[in-house]
């Protein structure tokens, strides 16, 4: 789980960060919650699902106090154990068409690549 970013960065941003700092393609899950009605990007927390459990410990070193350039935010992220844990738990708790999300606020699962694009994966659809 990360806290801290900046209301205004959305999930692609987010994607765009841990991309950039070296971890594309390192994870399989990424999802930045919504206000209700859409008032801002984020709530300032996401969700992240390592897919080698080796590098949480090098994504948690590079990922704390990092801060976004281009906000006037000073928020410094920091990364926390989430209570669900791994792909299946993520997508379960967070699925596709709960709340109706839009394709803003949904989850970014699968292949992850390089640019941060995922492959939407159906509901109850294992990644390949």
């Amino acid at each position: 789980m990360i806290c801290n970013i900046p209301c205004r960065i959305t999930q692609r941003q987010l994607a765009a960060a841990v991309d950039s700092i070296g971890f594309a393609g390192k994870y399989d899950f990424l999802y930045a919650p919504r206000a209700r009605g859409g008032s801002s990007p984020s709530i300032g927390y996401s969700f992240i699902n390592m897919k080698c459990i080796e590098d949480v410990p090098v994504f948690v070193e590079a990922m704390t106090g990092y801060t976004f350039e281009g906000t006037f935010s000073k928020k410094k992220c920091m990364v926390k154990r989430a209570r669900i844990q791994g792909l299946e738990g993520n997508a379960d708790q967070f699925p596709s068409n709960r709340l109706r999300r839009n394709r803003w606020n949904t989850p970014l699962t699968g292949k992850l690549g390089a640019e941060g694009e995922a492959s939407r994966l159906p509901q109850g659809q294992e990644p390949p």
